[in-house]
């Protein structure tokens, strides 16, 4: 389901002063099947969350790809 969206990307470590690569793999975070089979998948290392219908195709996508959010 909606294989060819998900991409690797490189996460860092934010925790110095200097962000310092960890590792390049998908970065999958979180899945919800809603009550009509829709699934969500977070992808945190690109800062979305995509929508899938039952059938998989991609039905919406919340935010930028690999741009993180204004708010804390």
């Amino acid at each position: 389901m909606g294989g060819d969206l998900h991409r690797l990307s490189i996460a860092y470590d934010l925790r110095g002063s200097v962000p310092v690569p960890m590792a390049t793999r998908y970065w999958l975070h979180g899945l919800h099947v809603d009550p009509w089979d829709n699934v969500w998948v977070t992808d945190v290392s690109r800062h979305l969350v995509m929508k899938f219908g039952p059938e998989g195709k991609l039905l919406l996508t919340l935010g930028v790809d690999g741009e993180r959010g204004c708010s804390p």
